[in-house]
């Protein structure tokens, strides 16, 4: 048997037959659980993310998950960068209920985000955002907005550090299949290998796209429009056999 590395039967060998291997015991599990919770330190704590919202919104972490309600605008940036190969998980639900200040409607999300013009991180940049959509036109980022423009649009965009942001036809999905339902929860998937970038939800593949200049590192962040949403299960595998 071991335990963090060690051969119990050698390491007991060492002490006499009495209470004192079960103390050491005792105290073996207790560090081994310890090294655990920090190896799994969970990726929705306030310390991980940076939040741009308009003035009205609000954003509240509580370890296991997210939530976020809003009114104007709101990018929530996971603080570290990432590099491909990799993938991102994670559930999330657009709620639905009695307040008329919230939509059934823009589960979105940026992911592999970078400065067209400066080598820094998107919510370090030196032109400040402020949670208005159209702050973000000069990334070079993928995104996917999801159950867009009220609900009537899903879709998939290379930005290219310009306003126009591409939009391919096929990339354009209106039917009723790819539009949202309030309260469900949603198991989502992003992956980056090569130059490839996939966007999965509830075990659908609904976007694939192969980049001829893929983005192979960058920062990924949660982009809502007035409504109500909460996020659980946010997971980063990095590493990935490409």
């Amino acid at each position: 048997m071991k335990l963090l590395g060690i051969k119990l039967d050698k390491f007991f060998a060492m002490f006499p037959i009495t209470q004192s291997r079960h103390y050491i015991l005792l105290i073996l599990f207790f560090v081994a659980s310890t090294l655990g919770a920090k190896e799994d330190k969970p990726l929705l704590s306030q310390e991980d993310w940076v939040t741009e919202q308009k003035p009205g919104g609000s954003v509240a972490f509580n370890t296991t998950s997210l939530e976020i309600k809003d009114t104007a605008g709101s990018t929530i940036w996971y603080r570290t960068k990432l590099t491909s190969p990799l993938e991102i998980n994670y559930s999330i639900s657009v709620i639905n209920d009695d307040d008329k200040n919230y939509r059934v409607s823009d589960l979105n999300c940026f992911w592999m985000a970078n400065e067209s013009n400066e080598d820094v991180a998107p919510y370090q940049s030196h032109t400040p955002r402020h949670g208005a959509f159209s702050e973000y036109d000069s990334l070079y980022t993928y995104y996917v907005g999801y159950g867009g423009n009220n609900n009537s649009t899903t879709r998939f965009r290379r930005y290219d550090g310009t306003k126009n942001r591409p939009l391919l036809p096929e990339n354009d999905l209106r039917d009723q299949k790819h539009l949202l339902i309030g309260n469900h929860t949603y198991h989502i998937k992003l992956i980056c290998k090569n130059n490839l970038t996939e966007y999965w939800c509830d075990g659908e593949k609904i976007f694939s796209f192969h980049d001829p200049k893929p983005l192979k590192s960058g920062w990924f962040a949660f982009r809502l429009l007035k409504n109500h949403v909460v996020v659980t299960d946010f997971k980063v595998s990095e590493n990935l056999k490409p």
